[in-house]
């Protein structure tokens, strides 16, 4: 059992999928692998706590709703764990539970050895709805060689290669800014791209220059969460979804490329389904 990370999931108005995916931990073997599991309720239902109390999952309810930035910043507090490990209603688990405990043990690993800063755990080739990093990396690359993992299912550009040729010309800076992504398709992203990529085993170490925070099913620790929260209300974003305030707004800007944050990618653990909204 993992005794010092805490598992946070954040839920909001979303009971169907909220309910499929602790089914879904309890299956893989999940919820007996943490000893610290909270959901962390926005506008908290008697549904809430009913999910909450029939997995016998320690709960946190507030009355309102201010977002995914405030959500996190809350189920943060409630943990005196060194790492956390933030997931959402939405994030079901796609390996068993020997998988499970080989990835986080080699993510705590790294982390505690100061080789990443944070370990991304949406998984490689399962991610879910609304993944675009495929989409974008083949609107510039094409792969030179697909990993054996690889599911057709991704949105893959179909762009000609004269195109993707003028976007490298023409915008050189983010075509560096692609790369990062091409650990979600490549067999060997550490070779093509050695300046920005690393590989440890079976992590890749990517830089932060060529990849963007994520909120999703990421495993760091609470004061590396810290450092990026007090950057954010240093710096505040206007304009955000749904007119709340959201780490990936304020985060991925130049400041996040230039601190050259090491991100671990495995194979990954989880992906993005919803049942309900």
């Amino acid at each position: 059992m993992f005794k010092n990370v805490g598992v946070s999931v954040l839920s909001w108005r979303a009971h169907k999928t909220l309910n499929a995916s602790l089914e879904n931990y309890k299956a893989n073997g999940m919820l007996s692998l943490f000893e610290d599991i909270c959901l962390t309720f926005s506008e908290v239902s008697p549904d809430d706590i009913a999910t909450a109390e029939k997995f016998n999952l320690r709960y946190k309810g507030y009355a309102d709703n201010q977002g995914i930035q405030a959500g996190m910043i809350r189920a943060a507090q409630n943990f005196d764990t060194e790492y956390i490990l933030f997931l959402e209603n939405d994030c079901p688990v796609v390996e068993n539970s020997d998988e499970i405990k080989k990835q986080i043990t080699e993510a705590l690993t790294l982390l505690d050895a100061g080789k990443i800063d944070i370990m991304f755990l949406r998984h490689r080739f399962k991610p879910g709805e609304r993944f675009a990093s495929v989409r974008k990396y083949t609107q510039y690359f094409d792969p030179q060689e697909i990993a054996a993992g690889f599911e057709l299912h991704h949105d893959i550009s179909r762009d000609p290669k004269w195109l993707k040729a003028l976007r490298r010309l023409f915008y050189p800076t983010k075509k560096t800014r692609m790369t990062g992504r091409s650990v979600y398709i490549e067999e060997h992203p550490e070779q093509r791209f050695p300046a920005h990529i690393k590989k440890e085993g079976d992590i890749f170490i990517v830089d932060s220059f060529v990849l963007p925070w994520t909120n999703q099913s990421i495993l760091l620790k609470k004061r590396f969460f810290e450092k990026m929260i007090n950057f954010v209300e240093a710096h505040p974003k206007k304009r955000s979804p749904n007119a709340f305030p959201d780490l990936e707004v304020p985060l991925n800007v130049r400041w996040w490329r230039q601190q050259h944050f090491k991100l671990g990618i495995a194979r990954g653990l989880f992906t993005h389904a919803r049942l309900d909204r």
